[in-house]
């Protein structure tokens, strides 16, 4: 199952979150949702492996599903190294980076095209 491929990979490419936490996440997931072709959107950028970027989990099971994985920060700078990091783990994935603040992001936004 892709939550389960995402679950390892996340760990396998150095996230650091407790494992209590994305164990409940992954149950979550997999009882509850059935993703189709999910859009997700990360609001507050991931850029330091060791901060947790929980991003990359989620960026993968978007991957995984051929689905659209986006992520917005106020702060350019956290953009620009949130760009880095996902390059050097999704090469092959398109991810939309926004530089914009997170509620009047979701507020405007209008979906998946």
């Amino acid at each position: 199952m892709e939550i389960d491929k995402a679950y390892e990979f996340f760990f396998s490419n150095g996230g650091h979150i407790k494992k209590s936490q994305l164990d409940v996440v992954s149950e979550i997931l997999k009882e509850k949702f059935h993703f189709h072709t999910p859009e997700i959107i990360e609001t507050g950028a991931s850029y330091n492996k060791l901060d947790g970027c929980f991003g990359l989990f989620f960026c993968k099971i978007a991957a995984d599903f051929g689905g659209k994985f986006s992520t917005v920060d106020i702060s350019h700078e956290i953009i620009e190294k949130n760009k880095i990091l996902y390059s050097e783990i999704f090469s092959e994935y398109h991810i939309d980076f926004y530089v914009l603040d997170s509620v009047k992001f979701l507020i405007d936004y209008e979906g998946f095209s």
